[in-house]
């Protein structure tokens, strides 16, 4: 079922190229990536398949009847134009669940009865069958949701994966207590943080993340302040109602060891950042898009605060008004009252960055290059070309074959192209602009639909290893020491750099072979943001140069790209970029 967040609002989106390009940039890793793009630029029903995609999205944020109305239309469309692509299966599960959801359970029903008679080895018939064994419940038909769950539990292929368990779970539980929804875990409305009042007494927990201004921020630095926790958004009526009194008591005790940290939840960084420097709200400030801290504190609603003393303990929540300056008063006078040589953290201060943190970057960053075959080498690369092979892996386990692309990097262009299942397409970018290739011509798009988003091209060609680490060493792209993190079991360096678009890029080394391993930066195109992490593994000498040959990116989708071929320095005709020739 769709999940409903009860803290984002709805910020709508243009459907169409700008949501393609979001499918683009999300699984960008650069050598290699060129095959996930078969899906954004093939003509239809690729196009319409990605349009119901970004719908979905939508609805996990916040399910709203217009969506899933519009969701149900889209979804009707598709399956009756194009009954034999390879992932229709998904749009039936899609629309049945979105009809179930707008309370027309007999029209989701017969939704998911299609699929499982028509298709009954497709990939979502796991799915469906659970689904229409919880609609059948919604109806009090519960003879017919045991057949179904019966048949999940029994099916050759199904019966031992996570939707059948939770099809035995329902044939355990009592006809009467079975509303088509599934049995909440034991205890779930008792976790600690569901009603904020629970945390007080209890050590708050920390973070640690990176702040707008791209410092390190964490809870421990602040130890021994009195700190308060804001969890608000620009969109939030009562947090704004509330900014005059936070920045009062913010102004009065801000010199007596006392902090704000602001954890907004705006669904996108530009509002905040606008609102933050019109109001001056010159506290520390964190976007928490991806509900990082809001999930550690579980909160369910905003405003929301937590006071925390300097021994880092919660003493007060959800407080407003005079309330919330009364308790600062009488916790900052606790709090300096502390004999004096009570160990205190001193606070970092952001516009240091941590270039002055140990180890030293500059060491890093020379160990990375020896490590992937010494700046000579490095520099001495041109151009890439590669084949790849793609796969989807999905949480059932199931992998989807995404086929295979040739494409042609060089640091400022490149040119894809794939064939998938007979599939035929192809993307360039001469450093200007965007063509799609389809049936061998070479079409402009226009101007107006890429300008605002060829940045991230270039962002996604400054991020490849084999140039990324030259420009470093020249010393003119800002970058910060961001402390150490286990990267699938491997202790790394992080960096935070400044890529050409202004975006921060972490950049996890290893401390043991000094190789590249892992990135994670934020994408933000058309009113959209996605967090992104991807993977290198597998490195291998190609003419002197270490790369890595298993890529992979996540961002709720997991891709695996495995490189089949790869050639530095290659001769390519440069016609290839010159497509309006």
């Amino acid at each position: 079922m769709f999940s409903r967040n009860k803290i984002n609002s709805r910020q709508r989106r243009n459907r169409g190229f700008p949501n393609v390009l979001i499918g683009v940039f999300t699984s960008f890793v650069l050598i290699g990536f060129c095959v996930n793009l078969v899906d954004a630029y093939s003509v239809k029903p690729a196009d319409d398949y990605k349009e119901i995609k970004a719908i979905t999205k939508d609805l996990r944020k916040q399910s709203t009847s217009e969506d899933l109305e519009k969701l149900v239309e889209k979804s009707r469309n598709f399956v009756a134009a194009h009954p034999e692509y390879k992932r229709v299966d998904e749009v039936y599960y899609l629309l049945g669940n979105a009809l179930v959801q707008l309370d027309r359970i007999e029209e989701g029903v017969k939704v998911f009865k299609a699929l499982i008679k028509d298709r009954p080895d497709a990939r979502y018939v796991e799915r469906c069958l659970l689904e229409l064994g919880l609609a059948y419940d919604k109806l009090q038909r519960h003879d017919e949701a045991d057949g179904v769950y019966q048949k999940l539990v029994n099916h050759p292929k199904y019966g031992s994966r996570s939707q059948a368990k939770l099809a035995k779970k329902m044939l355990e539980q009592e006809r009467a207590e079975r509303n088509g929804e599934l049995p909440k875990p034991p205890g779930a409305q008792a976790a600690p943080g569901m009603n904020p009042r629970e945390w007080i007494g209890k050590p708050a927990l920390d973070f640690h993340v990176t702040d707008l201004n791209g410092a390190a921020l964490s809870l421990e630095q602040y130890r021994g302040q009195v700190v308060l926790l804001d969890f608000w958004a620009t969109w939030c009526p009562p947090c704004i109602a509330e900014i005059p009194n936070v920045k009062k008591t913010y102004e009065k005790y801000k010199d007596q060891k006392f902090q704000i940290i602001g954890i907004s939840l705006d669904r996108s960084r530009e509002p905040l950042e606008a609102y933050i420097e019109k109001e001056n709200l010159t506290w520390l400030h964190y976007w928490d898009n991806i509900g990082k801290v809001s999930n550690i504190y579980k909160v369910q609603a905003i405003p929301s605060t937590f006071l925390i003393d300097g021994e880092g303990v919660i003493r007060k929540t959800n407080l407003r008004g005079y309330w919330l300056e009364t308790a600062v008063a009488e916790l900052v006078e606790e709090n300096l009252a502390q004999p004096a040589d009570t160990p205190i953290s001193p606070a970092s201060d952001p516009s240091e960055g941590a270039q002055n943190t140990e180890p030293n970057v500059r060491e890093i960053i020379d160990a990375a290059i020896a490590a992937h075959g010494g700046l000579e080498r490095l520099q001495a690369v041109k151009n890439i070309v590669t084949e790849s092979h793609s796969f989807e892996h999905f949480p059932d386990g199931d992998v989807q074959d995404e086929g295979r692309s040739k494409a042609y990097f060089y640091p400022d262009k490149f040119r894809s192209d794939w064939d998938i299942d007979g599939d035929v397409g192809g993307l360039i970018f001469d450093g200007n602009s965007l063509f799609r290739v389809t049936d061998g011509e070479a079409k402009p798009v226009l101007p107006q639909e890429v300008a605002s988003y060829l940045i991230f091209f270039k962002d996604s060609l400054f991020r490849e290893p084999i140039w990324l680490l030259p420009a470093l060493a020249k010393g003119k792209i800002p970058v910060q020491y961001a402390g150490t993190e286990e990267v699938k079991g491997i202790p790394t360096s992080v960096l935070l750099i400044t890529q050409p678009s202004g975006k921060k890029l972490k950049v996890f080394i290893s401390k043991e072979t000094h190789y590249v391993v892992q990135f994670s930066y934020e994408i933000g195109i058309g009113g959209g943001v996605e967090n992104v992490v991807a993977f290198f593994e597998d490195y291998r000498d190609v003419d002197g140069v270490k790369v890595a040959h298993h890529r992979a990116t996540k961002n709720g989708e997991y891709r695996q790209i495995l490189i089949t071929d790869i050639e530095l320095n290659a001769e390519i005709d440069e016609a290839l970029f010159r497509p309006r020739e």
